[in-house]
């Protein structure tokens, strides 16, 4: 892909990321990623989305706390990947915390963040 050029095109980037993450090629989504210089929110959703898929929350909050420290802001699909993740790895506290960051950025009446935060306080029985 870097070869021919594509690496400046972020649609075409986001579409092989996203392919990646949804076959289980982890892997080689991390190396595009790390080799572009400049991640749009769809690419960083598509990697965030991709470790939470394949079960490696961690790594999903691990991105999400880069995605924090980037020019890049979070969008609504980028919450309710990562708060099914912090709840999945960490807990109620972790849920609650990214909860707050979501109010903050006015993004908790969004229909994704609202579900994902439904499925957090009915898992826990918050409700």
């Amino acid at each position: 892909m870097f070869k021919i050029s594509l690496s400046h095109d972020s649609f075409a980037v986001n579409q092989f990321v996203s392919a990646c993450s949804s076959t289980g090629s982890m892997d080689y989504a991390i190396s595009v990623f790390a080799h572009l210089q400049k991640a749009n929110i769809f690419v960083w959703n598509s990697m965030i989305k991709g470790f939470v898929h394949w079960h490696s929350y961690q790594k999903a909050i691990s991105m999400y706390k880069k995605l924090l420290v980037s020019p890049v802001s979070a969008t609504s699909y980028t919450f309710s990947s990562v708060i099914n993740a912090g709840t999945q790895v960490l807990g109620l506290s972790v849920g609650e915390s990214i909860h707050g960051q979501a109010l903050k950025w006015v993004l908790n009446s969004q229909v994704f963040v609202g579900t994902a935060l439904i499925d957090l306080y009915s898992n826990r029985r918050e409700i």
